[in-house]
């Protein structure tokens, strides 16, 4: 666990940011320091409530992410591997891949609710995905590595991604992987359950 000694240094790296405080995803607004301890004032990502805490109190290990369930797409997000002074998550440090690998730039703020589905795991059941991609003719993740896109193809519900790449398709709600990526079988089982 990281420990500052200093406003700020602590100010500098927190602030702005989203960490963790236990499982939920929260924004750091501000930094600052009573009777010696540092506490910060946040706004959690899911539902907007703001609050106070100690400095001790936040998780600030890296979030973990995959894809973000936004408006339609399905958007694989990744923490840029840069050296940077920001231990929390912001703008910056984030990036993001439409399917087919394009990349697109993501703002975590803005995006809070799915963002914070993300971190926290939250996603709908493989039926569940398939049913509201082929309903509404959008893209739904329904794990951190595992997405679908509605087909017109025949005989198949929907295409299946693996981080932003087309990895096989399902057809009466099984999916199926390609050959060369048959080695995501056990993680696309786990993902399922």
């Amino acid at each position: 666990m990281v420990i500052w000694d200093n406003l700020r240094d602590c100010s500098a790296q927190l602030g702005s940011t989203i960490v963790r405080k236990g499982l939920y995803p929260v924004y750091v607004r501000d930094v600052g320091e009573r009777r010696g301890d540092l506490y910060v004032s946040y706004r959690t990502l899911a539902t907007g409530r703001e609050g106070e805490c100690l400095v001790s109190e936040l998780d600030v290990s890296p979030v973990p992410l995959g894809y973000i369930n936004f408006r339609g797409r399905a958007i694989y997000a990744t923490r840029l591997p840069a050296r940077r002074w920001k231990t929390g998550l912001d703008e910056g440090n984030i990036r993001g891949k439409l399917r087919g690998g394009e990349a697109v730039r993501l703002n975590p703020f803005s995006q809070g609710r799915s963002v914070s589905a993300c971190i926290m795991g939250k996603y709908p059941s493989l039926a569940e995905a398939v049913a509201q991609a082929k309903e509404e003719d959008i893209e739904v993740a329904f794990s951190r590595r595992f997405a679908l896109s509605p087909t017109r193809r025949t005989g198949k519900d929907a295409v299946l991604y693996y981080k932003a790449m087309e990895a096989g398709v399902v057809v009466n709600g099984v999916p199926t992987l390609k050959a060369n990526f048959s080695f995501l079988n056990e993680s696309l089982q786990k993902a399922i359950l």
